[in-house]
């Protein structure tokens, strides 16, 4: 059902063409400018933006695909969800230049 509501949404939007696209030369400029700044080398701290930067398009997408009433019904949760993991930093988090703002999961470091 969600993969109909996808294509349905995809497919006369035209707001989101133009902010799929604005948002994609955003990247794309501090994708270059990161590049230049490592002297024209492709290393693993370009390689890890590109692949943010896939990520980061993907759940854009994604969270567009969502209806907003759904977004509505689980807004509570997500407040909720938010509030508690700034909590959990102060308790839980880990100093880092010297701020105590991120969560180590063990497999990636959070920040809320």
């Amino acid at each position: 059902m969600w993969i109909s509501n996808l294509r349905q949404r995809f497919s006369f939007m035209n707001e989101f063409k133009i902010l799929f696209a604005l948002v994609f030369c955003l990247l794309i400029i501090g994708l270059l400018g990161q590049y230049s700044a490592f002297n024209g080398e492709f290393n693993e701290f370009v390689q890890r933006h590109v692949i943010r930067i896939l990520l980061g398009l993907l759940s854009m997408m994604l969270a567009y695909a969502i209806n907003l009433r759904t977004w509505g019904s689980v807004a509570n949760l997500l407040y909720i969800f938010s509030l508690s993991a700034l909590a959990a930093v102060d308790l839980l988090g880990v100093v880092r230049s010297g701020a105590q703002r991120w969560m180590d999961l063990y497999f990636c470091t959070f920040q809320p």
